[in-house]
């Protein structure tokens, strides 16, 4: 698969090629579920450190929602905003069925997220849209596809801090 020829909206009011935010280094395109889940929170709150990582996140948020949780979750990280949920379709990520979004694993991973600190809020966004975590090498190539198997289920920073160093490497080896 590869990344299609789009622009995208920013969270900073910018549009920009999808393409500008890989082309020089493997990126971690990084689809989150609504603002208000506990996931999508923990996920964001567990990669915003990440400052060296190249990762953007996907929100079904429009501008001034993405940009004011963006501001609320201290992260320099570029937001897209995609509240048509247009690249969540483009990359194959579903809409949940109820046993994706409560079901005892689910249930005990909210336990422990919000015993982290991450609580619920408002939707913003779809409750039923599954995130997911994609990696882009310079050529737009996915080199890694995570579509999580439900409400619960992201990349951990470790990993994708794997999965871009793979991908840089085998950029660099590609010469």
């Amino acid at each position: 698969m590869t990344a299609p020829e789009t622009d995208v909206l920013l969270s900073t009011g910018d549009r920009v090629l999808l393409r500008s935010l890989y082309e020089t280094q493997p990126l971690a395109l990084v689809f989150l579920r609504h603002f208000g889940c506990t996931f999508c929170r923990e996920h964001v709150t567990d990669l915003r450190g990440e400052t060296d990582l190249n990762l953007a996140f996907v929100s079904m948020a429009d501008r001034v929602e993405s940009e004011a949780f963006q501001r609320k979750m201290q992260v320099t990280h570029p937001f897209i905003c995609d509240p048509e949920a247009r690249l969540y379709a483009l990359f194959g990520l579903k809409r949940a069925s109820i046993g994706e979004v409560f079901n005892p694993r689910v249930f005990m991973r909210g336990v422990q997220a919000v015993g982290k600190g991450n609580g619920v809020g408002r939707p913003v966004g779809n409750p039923w849209q599954l995130p997911g975590t994609f990696i882009l090498n310079t050529k737009g190539e996915v080199v890694h596809a995570h579509r999580s198997r439900d409400a619960a289920d992201n990349l951990s920073a470790a990993e994708i801090r794997k999965y871009l160093a793979e991908a840089a490497e085998v950029e660099h080896a590609r010469g």
